[in-house]
């Protein structure tokens, strides 16, 4: 499968000790113009990473910005969030299983789906619902998603999406190091950024250093919010293809966990 990608544009800073923001415009060899967002949360950071949805643990479709404003402890300092885990668009519950602060949430899970989970110890983990049911009162949060894109060298193939395309993408992957990536591709957007295939975003994920790596819900949902240098909140770091910030059913967030000041 050609993975070549031709780099046109990069543009890196440090978030918080551990924590690198990158955006990248490159050109794929398949799928054309790219714009990416990439967060890296090296192992060990000292942050809170988290599920994010109503802070009562009601269904209810809200930007994945703002449930990560409302679900912030005193004291601490909001980074980054990206959207989920698919969902209804009338309820707001999340077509999969969910875990937040150590709460299980929502048990059910699809066929062919799979989740992303944390431990308390700050171990990651992409497994399918099988494992979910195991180990589900162990995790400290949790997400779900659709298809696995990178299993070790393997590319699994797509069970879930029934029409292939190019389109907005959000992603998650586990480095072998023990990074976490967390990943946004805008879409719809041509001669600005096309979107990517399922394979070619496992193939892109790949190349940042995943082992292991899950689809999240993408389209119009994908979002991705980063505290930027010299701001105080966080702000949308890519091109929505809605417009605006959709209003989700949860999201992952990452705070570090005492107040900092701009510079």
């Amino acid at each position: 499968m050609n993975n070549q990608r031709t780099l046109l544009q990069r543009r890196m800073f440090t978030v918080f000790p551990g924590i690198e923001y990158t955006k990248e415009i490159f050109e794929d060899a398949l799928d054309g113009l790219q714009c990416a967002y990439v967060m890296r949360i090296r192992k060990g950071t000292d942050v809170r990473i988290d599920t994010v949805m109503s802070p009562d643990g009601c269904f209810k479709l809200q930007e994945p910005s703002v449930s990560a404003k409302a679900c912030r402890k005193d004291g601490e300092t909001l980074l980054g969030v990206i959207n989920a885990d698919f969902f209804h668009m009338t309820s707001g519950e999340p077509q999969g299983a969910a875990v937040m602060s150590g709460i299980v949430i929502k048990e059910e899970m699809k066929d062919h789906t799979n989740f992303f989970g944390m431990y308390p110890d700050g171990t990651y983990v992409i497994e399918d619902k099988a494992t979910f049911r195991c180990v589900k009162h162990t995790l400290q949060m949790a997400v779900s998603g659709r298809d696995v894109l990178v299993d070790g060298e393997n590319f699994p193939e797509s069970k879930c999406e029934p029409i292939p395309d190019r389109h907005p993408r959000t992603a998650v992957g586990i480095c072998e190091n023990g990074d976490l990536l967390l990943v946004v591709v805008d879409g719809r957007k041509p001669g600005v950024s096309e979107g990517m295939h399922l394979n070619r975003l496992g193939l892109y994920l790949k190349a940042l250093g995943a082992e292991k790596a899950l689809n999240l819900d993408g389209g119009g949902s994908s979002v991705m919010s980063v505290r930027m240098l010299g701001q105080q909140e966080i702000e949308i770091v890519n091109s929505p293809s809605d417009g605006v910030e959709r209003p989700c059913a949860n999201g992952i967030a990452v705070y570090s966990q005492h107040t900092m000041t701009t510079k």
